[in-house]
């Protein structure tokens, strides 16, 4: 997926389920899901998703490059479903990712999720060109 974005495209499906945490890059992509399971770090019964993009730019004060990492702007709607039978019990709709590139939601109690992505394609090509070229 985070090689697709760098090539451009902006609509992804993700499914995700509750028994692990990931954390996944590519290039200056990186890709985070933190599951709602109570029993792993960070769990707190919500599913999280976060999309960023490690930046740089000139400190003219000290003559270095500062990376940073740069929060990419998404759209996503999240189902929590039962993976047994692929039953949906909630959808949450038009959740629009925070000024740290994370979307997150409250799960009914199933034990995964799906994620519908659209990145924003003004946001995208700016981070590509500027600052997430590969």
């Amino acid at each position: 997926m985070l090689q697709a974005i760098a090539a451009g495209w902006t609509k992804f499906n993700l499914k995700f389920n509750c028994q692990n945490n990931y954390e996944v890059r590519f290039g200056k992509w990186k890709i985070r899901h933190q599951s709602s399971n109570e029993n792993l770090a960070g769990g707190d019964r919500h599913w999280k998703l976060w999309i960023t993009c490690n930046g740089r730019k000139f400190e003219p004060s000290n003559w270095t490059l500062v990376f940073s990492e740069k929060a990419v702007s998404f759209t996503a709607s999240g189902e929590d479903i039962n993976s047994v039978d692929g039953r949906r019990y909630k959808l949450v709709e038009n959740l629009r990712s925070d000024v740290h590139g994370k979307v997150q939601f409250s799960r009914f109690g199933c034990d995964s999720v799906r994620w519908n992505i659209t990145i924003s394609k003004s946001r995208c090509k700016n981070l590509k060109r500027k600052h997430c070229e590969l």
